[in-house]
């Protein structure tokens, strides 16, 4: 788990950031909680939609690779997911690049969504960056920790950099939807934090602790 905090101040200097933003809504069963959203819009204080949960929530199914699943649970289609990576992103970073009248040699660092090493390392490919270029140094040390994994990536390896100096990044996230966007950004002296690790303190309430706590407490 991750969250991130973003300031931004006026500037009298002409800054320009180029996007490119694209979803295909065709894909979206790939990446999916079947149960969850706004389609079924389940809610537990509706009899009929509590009923469904009752019956539902315990019928499992055991999935291709042996986990044992019921609807609740997100539902991920790797393959699916690779093969839209693979070829849109690089398409889009592409794009934006063309657009932007930009070659790699003008591009210091390629902030890719650290899904997983294999992916961060096929999109620096297919778009013809070098290695040194493609960081994975977040999903190496915290994993895939979704939408702040770029900007993770900012405040790690980029941290003495963007503070120190101006430097062009082209960032690319994708997921969900599925969605590709892409920007380009000039990060001139900026106050970057870096990564702060949280630790939970030692007498946090564990989950069962907590529902019991709000129960005594609704009790008065």
């Amino acid at each position: 788990d991750a969250g991130t905090a973003v300031l931004i101040e006026y500037s009298e200097s002409e800054i320009v950031s180029q996007y490119n933003i694209e979803t295909e809504s065709d894909g979206f069963f790939s990446i999916i909680d079947p149960a969850k959203g706004h389609h079924l819009n389940l809610q537990y204080r509706k009899k009929a939609d509590f009923d469904l949960i009752q019956k539902y929530r315990d019928k499992f199914v055991i999935t291709n690779d042996n986990q044992k699943k019921t609807v609740f649970h997100p539902y991920l289609n790797g393959m699916e997911v690779f093969d839209f990576t693979i070829s849109v992103v690089p398409k889009n970073i592409k794009e934006l690049m063309d657009y932007s009248n930009l070659k790699e040699s003008d591009i210091d660092t390629l902030c890719l969504h650290q899904a997983n090493k294999q992916i961060i390392q096929a999109i620096g490919n297919a778009v013809d960056f070098p290695e040194e270029k493609v960081p994975y140094y977040v999903f190496e040390n915290y994993g895939n920790n979704t939408m702040c994994s770029i900007p993770a990536t900012i405040c790690s390896v980029l941290k003495e950099k963007t503070q120190n100096g101006s430097v062009r990044i082209l960032g690319s996230g994708f997921g969900n939807g599925l969605t590709c966007a892409s920007c380009i950004l000039e990060l001139d002296k900026i106050k970057n934090s870096g990564i702060v690790e949280y630790i939970a303190p030692v007498d946090r309430m564990t989950k069962e602790e907590y529902l019991e706590y709000w129960l005594n407490k609704m009790k008065g």
